[in-house]
């Protein structure tokens, strides 16, 4: 019986090397990788990993080595190319689905993910004088926190939906006031921490634009050059003051200067309980 059991050893070895292929990491990627992509990317390197991994099934005459090596390299692969460099968990408590949301609510999101794309954008233009990376995860926890407390009234709002489209008569009406009156005094609240983010985007979005006119005035200065200029003169900071720019440039950076101010304004009032 004994020369039986490396037959058996080797039967099982396909099987444990199917098994950590199949295997994706739970609860370690984000929305811009999805378990599917991430199980083809691991299942791309497959044939390679599959003949490394049978020799050393014969080697240690388990499936139990092979597995957890195996496992390690496909962790490693989905965390380099799968997140794409997110390594952080994201925890299933941190989901909600906007079709649970009325149109109401799903437009003030869609407000605050506006906001976030035009911070990300002045970082890009603005950096490194303006700091984007505070802002954008203060904004990004707002977001959280403004659709945790729509996601947690959405059944309220829809039993007042329904009553108030089908309501029989007056007495039902009026005895849906209080609740209505709740979902108002939410969503005002809501309405407010909109409109202290579109007041910190003001200057942040006055800079963006003096970014791309000083941008604009420079091409439009070096495309004026004579085609036998030199190379040399394109962008020169004199050529700029003989373009009369100065000004431009000037704006630019007293309204950058600004735009740093209303992030620290901004950040000090979350830190301060200005708004959740």
């Amino acid at each position: 019986c004994a020369p039986c059991a490396p037959v058996a050893r080797r039967s099982d070895a396909p099987a444990g090397i199917a098994a950590a292929f199949a295997y994706v990491p739970a609860g370690a990627s984000d929305r811009r990788a999805t378990g599917a992509q991430s199980a083809a990317l691991i299942g791309c390197f497959f044939g390679v990993w599959a003949v490394w991994a049978i020799a050393l099934a014969e080697a240690f005459g388990t499936v139990t080595a092979p597995f957890g090596i195996l496992h390690g390299f496909a962790y490693a692969i989905f965390l380099a190319f799968g997140t794409r460099g997110v390594t952080h968990v994201v925890g299933r408590d941190r989901a909600i689905d906007p079709a649970d949301l009325g149109p109401v609510e799903r437009a003030r999101l869609a407000d605050v993910r506006r906001a976030r794309e035009r911070v990300a954008e002045a970082g890009r233009l603005l950096a490194p004088a303006f700091d984007a990376a505070p802002v954008l995860a203060a904004l990004h926890e707002a977001e959280w926190a403004m659709a945790a407390r729509m996601r947690d009234r959405a059944p309220l709002v829809a039993e007042i939906d329904d009553l108030a489209a089908n309501a029989a008569t007056d007495r039902v009406r009026e005895a849906l006031r209080p609740k209505a009156a709740a979902v108002a005094a939410a969503r005002r609240a809501d309405a407010e921490v909109i409109a202290e983010i579109s007041a910190y985007l003001e200057p942040v979005d006055d800079a963006v634009r003096a970014h791309r006119e000083w941008e604009q005035c420079l091409r439009a200065a070096d495309a004026a050059l004579p085609p036998d200029a030199p190379a040399s003169l394109a962008g020169h900071p004199d050529l700029a003051r003989d373009a009369g720019l100065e000004a431009v440039r000037l704006a630019r950076e007293e309204l950058t200067a600004r735009a740093v101010e209303s992030n620290a304004r901004f950040l000090g009032a979350l830190r301060s309980g200005g708004h959740s």
